[in-house]
């Protein structure tokens, strides 16, 4: 009995902390981020893309929590949803302050974003800069 208490906090010491610029993949939200700031406090991650699959709603979220850490999701890199026409419905979390060149080219034309009202008129303009067309509707979220 003493020995399995030892391994496991073995085990626990052990534990690999993913660093900067990693890739990590997050089975709930079926997506791929890239670690910005490493940690078990305090860490970060970009949204880099979504798993293989023709896909009609994302969500960024706010965070994400792998192997027990949790990140918050503060970007979205460029291109990440470039060419995906059949992306219909996005939501895009509070803690997101960068959206990368062409994000959201290609997209749908008559889609809905949702955005965090704090953020819903400087996200609006940018959206459009990053490739979301003028048939876009947008909506806050609360």
């Amino acid at each position: 009995m003493h020995l399995l208490t030892f391994q496991q906090y073995t085990y626990q010491l052990n534990e690999q902390i993913a660093k900067k610029g990693d890739a990590l993949i997050d089975s709930k939200t079926q997506a791929e981020y890239k670690v910005t700031k490493a940690g078990r406090s305090g860490a970060t991650v970009t949204y880099q893309k979504s798993l293989p699959g023709m896909k009609t709603s994302v969500s960024i979220p706010s965070s994400v929590k792998v192997d027990n850490i949790t990140y918050k999701v503060t970007g979205i890199v460029s291109n990440a949803f470039k060419g995906s026409s059949m992306l219909k419905k996005a939501t895009i979390g509070k803690n997101v302050t960068f959206i990368g060149t062409n994000a959201f080219k290609g997209i749908h034309k008559k889609v809905t974003i949702k955005i965090p009202k704090r953020k819903f008129s400087a996200y609006n303009n940018i959206l459009r800069k990053k490739g979301v067309g003028t048939g876009a509707t947008y909506k806050k979220l609360p």
